[in-house]
């Protein structure tokens, strides 16, 4: 889960180690949320709780910790932070907020959570059905 989003953000990422617009982050924010559930799902953890957490992307990464998941990229549970912030109330939809992190650095760390998440979610390209 999240690999689809992960490859559509990457094409639209400048790559300028800049700020993107709005779309580049809101599909790596969902990339993440996505391994990160679908990681919980595989630990176990319920749909109904992981309802309760909702778009928490701070929440999902520490719950998915409490589980065993350790991440790779040091910058982690600083963007992740820094993205819950960008959602909240949805504002990352009607204003680009100035504490964005850089697209790349947000890239990597989504790119780190797939990979950090496996086998939950395998990674672009990888043949799932095999």
């Amino acid at each position: 889960m999240g690999n689809e989003f992960l490859l559509a953000a990457n094409k639209l990422n400048p790559g300028s180690n800049g700020y993107g617009g709005s779309p580049v982050y809101v599909l790596y924010i969902h990339a993440i949320e996505m391994a990160l559930k679908s990681y919980l799902l595989r630990m176990g953890v319920e749909k109904p709780r992981l309802r309760r957490v909702s778009h928490n992307l701070t929440r999902l990464l520490e719950e998915a910790s409490r589980f065993g998941l350790i991440t790779s990229d040091a910058d982690t549970d600083n963007i992740v932070d820094r993205l819950t912030t960008a959602t909240r109330d949805a504002a990352i939809r009607y204003e680009m907020p100035y504490e964005m992190p850089l697209t790349d650095d947000v890239k990597d760390v989504a790119t780190a959570l797939i990979q950090d998440t496996q086998p939950a979610t395998p990674m672009p390209g990888d043949n799932c059905h095999e």
